[in-house]
């Protein structure tokens, strides 16, 4: 009996023990793993993205990855257990990193909010936005990480990357040759080609940009609309637009810019221009027409600020709003009248003369010694509008 007792005793003892260490087994074996370099590719021959992010595991120099047409690159799953192991550490910016690098802005972002802030932190919150479409707000952060650390690497890279999303080709390249200058291995040599592949791409725009710029010279005299010249140079030929429309003295002169405020919307996005088109062609032109071949010929004769003044109080009264802020432009008397240029900015919508307004503005801050003043009013019109600043590297 007492051995049947004894083996009883046992039995439950070994089965007891059993179930203990399956237990514990089960206990380790589902840990979350701590996280390898898979987690952030760094093991990878190739990187999967152009852009640089600021988590050190992750900005290990590899070359960009290209793919074959039609063949996108497949990375390998996400390692869950290795996630956990970061969501139990708490550690944000490494799980913010992890969908970074695979394209995921959705799933980064909300890491990204909890992660606090940082230079590095902000220059990947500046991907996070480059990885939406949002160019303007990845620009205001990539700037502000400058300010605060005028040689940040990854700031410096993205920003590049930034302003060729933007069209600013040569201000893309000075990017990449600070980035170039700071000579980390791998990074370094990729930064100096990629600013001397964008300088090669602008210098093959100056004599495409001189003949844009006679179909535009023609076109605000009453020449054919450009269609093909204003897809190439959609910046450039708003500017002429603008001036076209001033000067159009008939209702029928004013709806042949119809259609290149069509294709200049389709670039911007918006439908401003179209209606400025309508808004314009319902104008009276015997009270228009005279007042907008005065402005045109202001504008070709290059007069100085008192001849305009005269012009600027006529369309005033007359409710011609485009001819007064042409005219306040052209006559350079905008820092004069800065407040009523503010305002007929605001009220049409177009952030073209919403930024030129913040320009003034900040420029007159600065004449009072007001630098913060004045970086506050730029930054802020930098939220608003992007595509204003196409053509600013041809100005200059």
């Amino acid at each position: 009996m007492e051995s049947k007792l004894g083996k009883s005793r046992a039995v439950r003892v070994g089965v007891g023990l059993g179930i203990a260490i399956a237990v514990l087994g089960a206990f380790f074996f589902a840990r979350p793993r701590k996280p390898s370099g898979d987690l952030w590719l760094a093991n990878a021959e190739t990187r999967p993205r152009e852009a640089r992010l600021s988590y050190p595991a992750a900005d290990v120099y590899r070359p960009h990855g290209t793919t074959r047409a039609g063949a996108p690159t497949v990375l390998p799953p996400l390692p869950l257990q290795e996630l956990a192991a970061l969501e139990e550490a708490k550690d944000f910016h490494g799980l913010a990193t992890a969908w970074l690098l695979r394209g995921n802005p959705i799933q980064a972002a909300p890491y990204l909010a909890k992660a606090g802030h940082s230079p590095d932190l902000d220059s990947d919150r500046a991907l996070l936005a480059l990885d939406t479409g949002d160019f303007t707000e990845a620009l205001v952060l990539s700037d502000g990480v400058l300010a605060a650390a005028p040689s940040h690497p990854r700031a410096l890279w993205n920003r590049g990357l930034v302003l060729r999303e933007l069209g600013l080709g040569l201000l893309a390249a000075e990017s990449f040759e600070r980035v170039a200058a700071l000579g980390e291995p791998g990074w370094s040599t990729e930064a100096k080609q990629r600013a001397e592949a964008l300088r090669g791409q602008v210098e093959a725009h100056p004599a495409s940009y001189a003949a844009a710029r006679k179909v535009g010279d023609a076109m605000r005299t009453g020449g054919p609309v450009s269609l093909e010249e204003a897809r190439a140079f959609p910046g450039l030929f708003r500017l002429f637009f603008y001036d076209a429309l001033r000067a159009a003295p008939t209702r029928e002169r004013t709806l042949e810019l119809l259609p290149l405020a069509q294709e200049l919307d389709r670039h911007e996005g918006k439908g401003i221009l179209e209606a400025l088109v309508h808004r314009v062609a319902g104008r009276d032109f015997s009270r228009r027409g005279p007042l907008a071949r005065e402005h045109d010929r202001l504008r070709r004769e290059r007069r100085p600020p008192a001849e305009w003044q005269p012009l600027i109080a006529q369309a005033r009264a007359a409710g011609e709003t485009d001819l007064l802020l042409g005219a306040f432009f052209h006559g350079q008397s905008i820092r004069a009248h800065l407040e009523e240029y503010e305002a007929l900015a605001t009220r049409t919508g177009d952030d073209w003369f919403s930024l030129l307004a913040a320009h003034q503005r900040a420029q007159a801050e600065l004449a009072k010694d007001q630098h913060s003043r004045a970086e506050q009013v730029l930054s802020a019109a930098q939220r608003t509008c992007a595509t204003s600043r196409l053509e600013v590297e041809f100005q200059t």
